[in-house]
Parts: C-alpha cells; structure tokens; sequence
C-alpha cells in the first residue's frame, strides 16, 4: 500500500500563508487588532455619550457619589474617545506614507512629513497643504 503525502495545514509563520495569525502575533502587533478595537472604543463612546445626555435631557442634574457630575462624565467620555480615534488615525497616516513610496520614489523629506502628520494635528496640517495638489 502506498503511502500517502501528509496534509499539513500552514502555519502563519510561512511566507503567502492565509492561515490566521497567533494571538501573541496579534497582540504584539502584527495586524490591526488594536486599531480595530480602539475603533470599536471610540464608537462606544460617542454611545455612551447619546445615552447618557438622552437620559438626563430636561431633567435635573443627577447627584452622583464623589463628586462625579454630568460634566465631568462626558469630559471622560470625550477624553476617550479622543484617545481611541488617535490609534488607527496615527497607523493610518503611518501606513499610507509606506503605500505612496511603494509606487514610485520620493525625497526623503516626504515620509518626514507623514511621520509628523501621524503624531501631531499641526503635523496633520502641514501634511494636507503639502499634498492638496497631488
């Protein structure tokens, strides 16, 4: 009886895989998990706020445990949600640089202003008048 070639199913560590990558190779960051979920964050955020400015709309301002009132809740909530559309914000700029070298080259002086627009809003500024023309 001839023997038969073993099926092995690949591994993500195999260059053109499609298997799906390890948790610690997700964590560490190898994909966009954390983009995704900072995502899903900032969208429970903006939630959260309509529910909450929803349910105490015409109503008298709530008497809440130490100290916490109705305004300092949505700074909170705006603080986060601040905070989790900077992630993919930062990574997009971040990868959209790589995209644009990738075609055809550029001064290096190019992926220095992507690299300011991915860290700072007048980094941001800077990049969207440089590029309006192209």
């Amino acid at each position: 009886m001839p023997s038969q070639p073993s099926k092995t199913l690949p591994t993500a560590s195999q260059p053109g895989s499609t298997a799906p990558k390890t948790l610690r190779a997700m964590l560490k960051g190898d994909s966009w998990l954390w983009e995704s979920i900072s995502c899903l964050t900032a969208v429970a955020g903006i939630i959260a706020t309509v529910v909450l400015l929803h349910c105490y709309d015409s109503k008298a301002l709530p008497s809440w445990p130490l100290g916490i009132t109705l305004g300092s809740l949505l700074s909170i909530f705006a603080t986060v949600i601040t905070a989790s559309i900077s992630v993919p914000l930062s990574s997009g700029l971040g990868q959209l640089g790589w995209i644009k070298f990738r075609h055809q080259p550029h001064p290096l002086a190019h992926i220095g202003n992507f690299d300011a627009a991915s860290r700072s809003i007048l980094g941001g500024l800077r990049l969207v008048i440089l590029r309006r023309g192209e």
